[in-house]
């Protein structure tokens, strides 16, 4: 099954046809395969926006134009006492 993952009305029409217990399988899915790094316990993942490809750290409302931008903010916030 392919979906655009970062559509919101493919995300709704996924759960609609699935039901919520096989689409959260298949979203979890998802998220393994496009994770490309874990920084201290936060796993960060690709995401394709308006803006191009980020890299999104899971957790947060964070993304970044590289994974050494999201591991940075990753340190910053260990270090600096924060999750």
């Amino acid at each position: 099954m392919t979906i655009n993952w970062d559509d919101p009305a493919e995300r709704l029409a996924l759960i609609e046809r699935v039901g919520a217990d096989e689409y959260n399988r298949l979203a979890q899915e998802h998220f393994r395969k496009t994770t490309v790094a874990t920084e201290a316990g936060h796993n960060i993942r690709i995401v394709n926006t308006r803006f191009g490809q980020l890299f999104m750290v899971e957790g947060t409302d964070k993304a970044f134009s590289t994974l050494e931008e999201a591991k940075a903010f990753i340190k910053a916030q260990v270090e600096g006492g924060a999750s």
